[in-house]
């Protein structure tokens, strides 16, 4: 009987004991969100408590995707740096501002209405966004914007780059067209490197010089943007109607192109330090047979982005899968490097930033 009255009250207390443990956790969990309010933490990448902080939601990489993009459920298409602030916009028109990437606010009226906005670029003291039915607009803050009244565009321009003093932008059926101050624009003839059929998907500078690419697995350069001579890498790419190269950027010395034979094939993705002579690069470990939207450059990090998938390379050659982006299995359609901070976007309105973008 001794026994058994010694056992119920060990079995009691330990009975208390559990109940108060678990008061204490939960406090400490609570503690833990209070301190992660500040946003410091998320900043570094570090979180404590729920993995939740102000605005924002800490992965299991070094990826924290942003709580409230302000752009809703639409996709955000497009993101650049310039002028110590981060410029993103995509569908139905809607563009939004943040100086760290962290923190966004909508833009009042982008001057596209509900149109679809497809790139940014920043240049010569002002952002110039372009997108669906030629339109185009400039701003020298990133928030007042004024639409350019003739882009020369009868249809969507779907990229835009800054260099050598100028921009140039391309769209559908081999349109090009410069400008040196954004507002005022010049239509280009780009000969016979792209058919007139094909769209010229993205354009890049880098060493002294734009490089073109786009569907049919075409790809161009020039020194000046008004003369354009065609860049073979049909053994690479393919050439045909189901060939198209979707993005092209410049980082580090050297171009990356990245593009797919047809639907449903490896992505394939090549390097290059002139724009002319070009070696293929094996992404396939790491995309599979997913497409790569953009790549980005900065803190000594090339990062891609593509269906749901982020790679990360000190490189360029060697490239390792990003364990999450935060993105889950949407798609990420942009990404851009500004105030020590990688900031990409993508379907569904989403966002997420990394100082490491690993």
């Amino acid at each position: 009987m001794k026994n058994k009255k010694q056992l119920t009250a060990i079995l009691a207390m330990a009975i208390v004991l559990a109940i108060a443990a678990t008061g204490c956790n939960k406090g400490s969990k609570a503690d833990g969100k209070t301190a992660d309010s500040g946003g410091k933490t998320a900043e570094s990448g570090n979180t404590t408590g729920d993995d939740t902080v102000s605005g924002t939601t800490a992965g299991s990489s070094g990826w924290i995707a942003v709580k409230d993009s302000t752009f809703g459920a639409s996709r955000v298409s497009a993101i650049a740096w310039g002028k110590d602030k981060f410029v993103a916009a995509g569908q139905e028109g809607k563009m939004a501002v943040s100086p760290d990437g962290v923190t966004w606010t909508a833009v009042a009226d982008s001057t596209f209405g509900a149109s679809y906005i497809g790139e940014i670029a920043w240049g010569n003291g002002r952002f110039v966004a372009v997108g669906a039915e030629g339109k185009m607009a400039a701003s020298a803050d990133g928030t007042t914007w004024a639409a350019v009244a003739d882009s020369t565009f009868d249809f969507s321009v779907q990229s835009i780059a800054f260099g050598s003093g100028r921009f140039i932008a391309a769209g559908d059926y081999n349109k090009l067209a410069a400008s040196t101050d954004g507002t005022t624009w010049t239509a280009v003839d780009a000969g016979e490197t792209f058919g007139f059929n094909d769209s010229i998907n993205q354009i890049a500078w880098g060493n002294n010089r734009f490089v073109a690419v786009g569907t049919g697995g075409k790809m161009a350069a020039s020194t000046d943007g008004a003369n354009w001579t065609d860049v073979e890498v049909s053994e690479i790419f393919g050439r045909g109607t189901e060939v198209s190269i979707f993005t092209i950027i410049h980082g580090n010395n050297r171009f990356f192109a990245a593009g797919a034979e047809d639907l449903g094939a490896p992505a394939k993705t090549a390097t290059s330090t002139n724009g002319a002579a070009w070696t293929e690069v094996d992404f396939s470990s790491v995309f599979g047979t997913g497409s790569i939207n953009a790549i980005a450059w900065g803190n000594n990090m090339f990062v891609a982005v593509g269906d749901g998938i982020m790679a990360a390379s000190t490189d360029g050659t060697n490239w390792t899968a990003v364990p999450d982006s935060t993105f889950g299995a949407s798609s990420i359609h942009a990404i851009a490097f500004g105030n020590g901070k990688f900031v990409a976007v993508g379907a569904e309105g989403k966002m997420a930033y990394s100082t490491t973008g690993k």
